[in-house]
């Protein structure tokens, strides 16, 4: 099977590559749909594409049939000499969603009657415009004008505080593209997939792990104990409910706003109300090449396998089958592992999740 990868390194300050990466052992790409992508490599560390690989200074290109599909910076390269004189390399990237774990608040910000999509982007400016401070992102759409009030503290960290907006209730969803622009949509923007997943045709293999250690139908969520108090949200069904009260903490020591406190908890009993089961599969290659190239975010159908019991008390009955169903899924998370023989792994996790 001949793959559509190709993978290309150059200086972080540039536009693009200027060396492709041919002497690798395997690759590996894990796409997130919360905050980000790590791609890592396998490789000899006696290689042209090899000693290029600088921390904190090297990107790495991805192209899938020639166009840029993501943009990574190299944070780490381990190096490992054997015994015959061999020396590899293991390489780290992260793509730029994920380099806004490293910057921080560093003046008081604050928002009010603010767009989330502006508060994204009034961040990472925030960040960019310190000493040396660009990562090159520029705003591609901020979305639609959904207000918030925030307020982050010097020491806040940009990208939790982007996350955190992603998890409240009516939140957003963000990506930094692979050239580097910052897109702010809603969850309700993501297509929904014809394909589904189905053992036999496109999936190799299928699980369903149990949700129950994720089910609360009580959120609590603390903030700064001197503006505000304890916030509590419980669901309507919470008095009838036969599974009892299970309840989520979750504390924002700097948080000052009582009402983003109730967002956030809103946002905590939504996820929750449900078991929140996260499937996983492993795709057939070429239907991930072709009909099957789901991608995150994306709402796809899992049709769950029939159960066949072989024999029944009643001996006139050989066996009973119980019916499969199907499932309605949000792709949460994307693996891809490319050897240097061109063979390729595919798999992904999906969250159960309604219709947009």
């Amino acid at each position: 099977m001949s793959l559509p990868y190709t993978l290309a390194l150059g200086p972080a300050s540039g536009s693009v590559p200027t060396q492709e990466v041919t002497t690798f052992s395997d690759w590996s790409l894990t796409r997130n749909l919360d905050d980000g992508c790590t791609l890592s490599i396998s490789m000899m560390g006696n290689s042209l594409p090899g000693v290029l690989m600088l921390e904190l200074e090297t990107d790495l290109f991805l192209y899938r049939s020639g166009v840029l599909i993501d943009r990574f910076r190299v944070v780490t390269v381990s190096n490992e000499w054997g015994e015959n004189g061999e020396h590899r390399l293991s390489v780290g990237a992260v793509c730029y969603r994920r380099l806004l774990a490293a910057r921080h608040v560093i003046t008081p910000l604050t928002y009010v009657a603010t767009s989330q999509g502006d508060i994204v982007w009034g961040l990472i400016q925030h960040t960019q415009a310190q000493t040396n401070g660009s990562l090159g992102i520029t705003l591609g759409s901020a979305g639609p004008s959904i207000p918030r009030d925030r307020a982050y503290p010097p020491g806040q960290n940009i990208l939790e505080a982007i996350v955190d907006l992603s998890q409240i209730d009516g939140g957003l969803t963000w990506d930094v593209d692979a050239n580097r622009q910052l897109i702010v949509s809603i969850p309700s923007s993501y297509p929904v997939r014809a394909q589904p997943v189905q053992m036999g045709t496109n999936a190799r293999k299928l699980a369903k792990p149990s949700g129950s250690d994720l089910f609360a139908n009580v959120a609590l969520v603390s903030g700064d104990t001197q503006t505000t108090v304890l916030e509590v949200e419980q669901a309507a069904t919470l008095p009838l409910d036969p599974r009892g009260r299970w309840e989520r903490f979750r504390a924002f020591p700097q948080e000052a706003s009582q009402t983003a406190l109730d967002e956030q908890a809103r946002g905590i009993l939504e996820e929750t109300q449900s078991p929140l089961v996260v499937w996983s599969f492993d795709l057939v290659p070429d239907r991930y090449l072709t009909d099957s190239d789901y991608a995150l975010g994306d709402f796809v159908t899992i049709v769950r396998p029939a159960t066949v019991v072989p024999g029944t008390p009643d001996p006139t009955i050989p066996y009973l089958t119980v019916p499969g169903g199907s499932v309605l899924t949000q792709i949460l998370t994307i693996s891809l592992r490319v050897d240097a023989d061109g063979n390729l792994d595919v798999s992904m996790t999906a969250i159960e999740s309604p219709a947009p």
